[in-house]
């Protein structure tokens, strides 16, 4: 083998470990780049995903119950729509007992009317409802609200 052959047989090396090199680094930079357009895109996802629930929340579905109890009035809101899924849970929860109620309530109205016998102690009633799992849920959550007042 001459000189100039081993010469060449170097700088093809050479030639060939720079190429490697090369395309290692423009490996790692593509790599780099994509992963910040993956954070840039999981960023935009995240504001998309916190405006949409925002909506949700902003056009949810509330139920209200009005219940008079003689000169009294109680007023229950719920709101079936929040970020959290346990929140959510908890209102159907909540909206499923006070139609339980509800029903219940008037049922026992009628009865009661029918037989001159004093109505249900709505009051109480409606205590042990909201007093319940359901109802604490929902109120940490902040997803119902109760008032009481006096009627008209």
């Amino acid at each position: 083998m001459t000189t100039m052959t081993a010469e060449k047989n170097v700088r093809v090396q050479e030639r060939e470990e720079r190429r490697k090199r090369v395309l290692d680094e423009q490996a790692r930079l593509d790599r780099a780049k994509a992963a910040r357009d993956n954070e840039e895109r999981h960023r935009q996802i995240g504001v998309l995903r916190a405006q949409r629930v925002a909506a949700m929340v902003a056009a949810g579905s509330v139920a209200e119950f009005n219940v008079p109890d003689g000169d009294m009035l109680y007023r229950v809101r719920v709101t079936l729509s929040h970020e959290e899924v346990v929140a959510r849970q908890a209102a159907r929860a909540l909206l499923i007992a006070m139609t339980h109620l509800m029903a219940a309530i008037e049922s026992e109205r009628i009865e009661a009317a029918r037989q001159d016998a004093p109505g249900p102690n709505i009051g109480a009633r409606l205590t042990l409802i909201l007093d319940g799992d359901s109802g604490r849920l929902a109120a940490r959550f902040n997803v119902m609200t109760a008032e009481m007042r006096k009627g008209k």
